[in-house]
């Protein structure tokens, strides 16, 4: 069994996509994780209330996904793969042909989304709450 043990935050202001749950949970099908949900609370409450409660357990992980992502197989584990404290996948935007990936003129990634967002535990436990 993997020693990952992942805290996924979904935070929903009220309704979330069959297709991006059932995407997460075959994406974590793999690890232990427990997933924590907030409904009908504006931003950014909907991401610290369900995050708040996450951090009173112990998880290796934090996996951030939005309601409307849609998550390709193994995704999961390929960002776990990379060992960085924080790490997104880029997604397209509706409003914009750009991607939510800001990156400096070396590439180096300064500004992403949380639609599809892993921060390692101890990153998050070591933030000023609410974040």
């Amino acid at each position: 069994m993997s020693s990952y043990k992942i805290a996924v935050i979904l935070p929903s202001r009220g309704l979330m996509y069959a297709e991006t749950f059932k995407e997460v949970l075959e994406n974590c099908e793999p690890y232990r994780f427990e997933i924590f949900f907030a409904h009908g609370l504006p931003i950014p409450d909907c991401f610290n209330e369900p995050l708040e409660r996450a951090l009173k357990k112990k998880f290796t992980h934090i996996w951030f996904v939005e309601e409307d992502m849609v998550i390709p197989p193994n995704t999961l584990t390929k960002l776990l793969e990379q060992d960085e404290k924080m790490i997104a996948c880029d997604y397209p935007l509706v409003e914009q042909p750009s991607c939510t990936i800001h990156r400096d003129p070396n590439n180096k990634a300064y500004f992403t989304g949380t639609g599809c967002l892993l921060v390692k535990y101890e990153v998050m436990k070591q933030m000023k709450q609410p974040v």
